[in-house]
């Protein structure tokens, strides 16, 4: 039993080093290349309850280096006013868009066009949850790319460049964005969003704890090939893959979820994807 422990820790130990070595030698991030073809992209964004902050997610849309893309925002049967807030911030009018119905997700009830931002889009649909949503808005994307992204979240202004060119690469058959707490940074005065270690404890606290969950954990599965969840907050995937895997499922967890079915469709298609 005392030889288990000691190679029980010895494990730990490993997996603790790789922890701290391959993010040191094995960096993800690469230079914009500016002459890549720009894929078409569709951005959903699930929201429920979020008056207060969609116009910050909006907001952050406006200064996206890309051209082609869309924003397709799913009201998932808000109980608050954020079918009126969007409707103030874009003055939205009915669109005739058809759905592909690949998917299953709770009736809709109406799908609207901006004619302030000719590439937002909004889907008011009835309550059926965050996955719901997401089988929503990839049933009626037009793009080849679908990135999910939570409402309360911002896009970084390259972030669908790279997202591009990560795609260019034919291996790869999913991704996941950086995750950062913005309320631990600033604008400077050009407008770009600056880091700061700052705020209260609990928000230091989120800072180091995704700090360390993206640039040292995700960043090591990533090179073994092995991560088990692309986070909600920003997850980028195929269109066609998520149709194949029949969507999102409602369940806790439904970004684990979907990593894991598209493990499988690897293994089940002998892919070689990453």
């Amino acid at each position: 039993m005392e030889y288990f422990f000691y190679g029980l820790a010895g494990v730990f130990l490993v997996f603790q080093a790789l922890y701290t070595v391959i993010p040191l030698l094995c960096s993800k991030v690469k230079k914009l290349n500016a002459d890549l073809d720009e894929k078409s992209i569709s951005v959903l964004v699930p929201a429920y309850n979020e008056e207060l902050t969609i116009r910050n997610c909006i907001d952050a849309m406006a200064s996206l280096h890309y051209s082609n893309y869309e924003i397709m925002i799913i009201n998932d049967g808000s109980k608050d006013g954020t079918l009126s807030t969007l409707d103030e911030l874009l003055d939205l009018q009915p669109d005739a868009r058809l759905a592909d119905n690949k998917l299953t997700y709770k009736p809709i009830k109406g799908f609207y066009r901006s004619n302030l931002y000719h590439h937002i889009y909004v889907i008011d649909k009835q309550n059926g949850g965050k996955a719901d949503s997401l089988n929503a808005g990839i049933d009626y994307a037009a793009s080849d790319i679908v990135i999910t992204l939570d409402a309360d979240s911002m896009l970084e202004a390259d972030s669908l460049k790279y997202v591009n060119q990560y795609f260019h690469d034919d291996d790869i058959i999913a991704l996941g964005g950086t995750v950062k707490i913005v309320q631990g940074a600033v604008r400077d005065e050009n407008g770009a969003i600056v880091e700061k270690f700052r705020g209260k404890g609990l928000i230091k606290s989120q800072i180091i704890n995704y700090t360390h969950g993206f640039y040292v954990r995700k960043l090591t599965q990533s090179h073994f090939n092995s991560i088990v969840v692309i986070s909600g907050a920003f997850g980028a995937f195929y269109k066609d893959v998520l149709v194949h895997v029949a969507g999102f499922r409602s369940t806790v967890g439904e970004d684990i979820d979907i990593t894991l079915k598209i493990h499988e469709y690897i293994k089940a298609n002998r892919l070689k994807k990453k």
